[in-house]
């Protein structure tokens, strides 16, 4: 990610990042139980988060902002996310 950190999701053990000193698990609780299927990074360098069972999280700052099917999604089953050349998601 263009913050210099190497991110890697997990099935069931959250999220986490590696900026040089080793990897640390996210903060976000709300990461913690969930299958993360890939990461992306927008434009506005926020890292996007697709999961197998609860949709799509944004982290923004400190907060984990989450849109799924109660929010208007089809599914919460997300396999992939991609940015296009402009950075969006």
């Amino acid at each position: 990610a263009s913050d210099g950190n190497t991110w890697i999701g997990t099935k069931y053990h959250g999220l986490f990042a590696n900026k040089g000193s080793g990897f640390k698990q996210s903060k976000h609780p709300s990461l913690q139980n969930c299958v993360i299927s890939s990461l992306c990074e927008d434009a506005n360098k926020q890292i996007w988060i697709s999961t197998i069972d609860q949709g799509i999280a944004c982290i923004k700052g400190d907060e984990v902002v989450w849109v799924n099917e109660q929010d208007g999604l089809n599914s919460n089953v997300i396999y992939i996310l991609q940015a296009d050349q402009h950075g969006n998601v």
